[in-house]
């Protein structure tokens, strides 16, 4: 698989890398925020200073950290977008720019489910996170570790 790595960087020069599946990321212009890295769909892994994520109208921001955002097909005309907090420094995860939670202790998740157009539908509790047994991400990780070896990213 080919996978695009993406370098982003704050006006007061914090600096986080992207890194996720060809075609599924990109950086579009920076809002209020700053720059940001955008999901459509798969996975999309982050490490840095402030880095700051976006599927759709969920969003995850952080001071520092490893972070994964993927998505997961749901039933019916739903999907989840898990926010991951591998470790750091703990993760906002916003819906349409609003705080919905926070994820502050490693290896944590959370869900957002939204439907089709988008429209949140419900918001999970935060669980742990096991990278071998949690329903919906088993192998993401393993994927995920090979393309950091193959880019050389921490």
């Amino acid at each position: 698989m080919n996978y695009q790595l993406l370098t982003l960087t704050h006006a007061g020069g914090e600096e986080f890398v992207a890194l996720g599946p060809e075609n599924a990321i990109t950086a579009p212009q920076p809002d209020a925020g700053g720059p940001y890295a955008a999901l459509s769909s798969g996975w999309l892994y982050a490490v840095g200073q402030a880095p700051r994520l976006r599927c759709g109208r969920v969003g995850a921001a952080a001071e520092g950290t490893r972070v994964v955002m993927h998505t997961i097909a749901g039933g019916g005309n739903t999907q989840r977008v898990r926010v991951i907090l591998l470790n750091g420094s703990g993760v906002s995860v916003t819906y349409d720019g609003l705080d919905r939670t926070r994820l502050a202790t490693d290896n944590s998740y959370v869900d957002g489910v939204i439907d089709m157009a988008g429209d949140l539908v419900a918001f999970g509790n935060v669980a742990p996170f096991d990278r071998d047994a949690t329903e919906g991400s088993m192998g993401i990780m393993d994927e995920i570790d090979a393309a950091r070896q193959q880019y050389h990213v921490d």
